[in-house]
């Protein structure tokens, strides 16, 4: 039984530099940065049979070096050399880069909010990311009182997030889906369509109840909702077979 426990978190750790990848292909850096270390802290605190520790370890040489040569990690921090040696050791390394990222965006936020007359002014393709950290970190007030005056950068978060949404409920991840797509209706709760999402990674995953919940709450917004009527309608048949 403990080897099998062993196994499993290895398994859980490789999971989890997939997900680094596929943060980094969506140009999510600071998402795949706190992922990665959260994945490193998970190493440290790990036991491992010597072999396992090697498959590891190649993994997160590698992932380091696909990191380094990705453009969306080059534009916010130029040429970097990741550090080699033990998981501590990179560890160190990436909470440096996480917080001069952090560091630097909120004072690109910051400046720009104070040399604009509001923060209706930000462009999305570059203030975007600083509102994804503030929404990852918990500052939820704060990031709602920009997009109520910024629709175009509201629209990119919530593309964000419901483009990640689709794609995880594509692959058949519907936990990840279903993440994303409630971290888009935090943003927007007001469309109709977003809940039509929620509802069909719910309803994929086998949870119909949930899946009906999503939909009323799309269908609240707008009585006229044809898709979210007609899927509704689909699902309460379902039931009664």
């Amino acid at each position: 039984m403990a080897e099998a426990v062993k196994r499993a978190e290895i398994d859980a750790i490789l999971k989890k530099l997939n997900e680094c990848r596929a943060n980094l292909k969506m140009g999510k850096v600071h998402s795949c940065l706190t992922v990665f270390r959260d994945t490193l802290v998970k190493i440290s605190r790990t036991n491992m049979l010597p072999q396992d520790r090697k498959t590891v370890m190649q993994d997160i040489e590698d992932f380091q070096k696909q990191l380094a040569e990705s453009k969306n990690f080059k534009d916010i921090f130029g040429p970097v050399s990741f550090q080699e040696g033990d998981p501590e050791t990179v560890l160190e390394f990436v909470q440096e880069l996480i917080n001069v990222e952090e560091e630097n965006m909120m004072a690109q936020l910051k400046n720009a909010s104070e040399t604009t007359r509001n923060t209706g002014d930000l462009e999305p393709e570059k203030f975007g990311p600083v509102l994804m950290m503030l929404f990852e970190k918990g500052d939820m007030e704060k990031v709602q009182g920009i997009v109520a005056e910024n629709p175009k950068l509201k629209a990119w978060m919530v593309d964000q997030f419901n483009s990640a949404g689709i794609k995880y409920r594509k692959d058949r991840k519907f936990d990840s889906a279903i993440a994303e797509f409630q971290k888009a209706i935090a943003i927007d709760p007001h469309d109709e369509f977003l809940f039509y999402n929620l509802a069909r990674s719910r309803f994929e995953k086998g949870d119909s109840e949930s899946a009906s919940e999503a939909l009323k709450a799309g269908i609240a917004i707008n009585r006229d909702f044809s898709a979210g009527i007609d899927f509704l309608a689909y699902i309460e048949k379902s039931k009664r077979k």
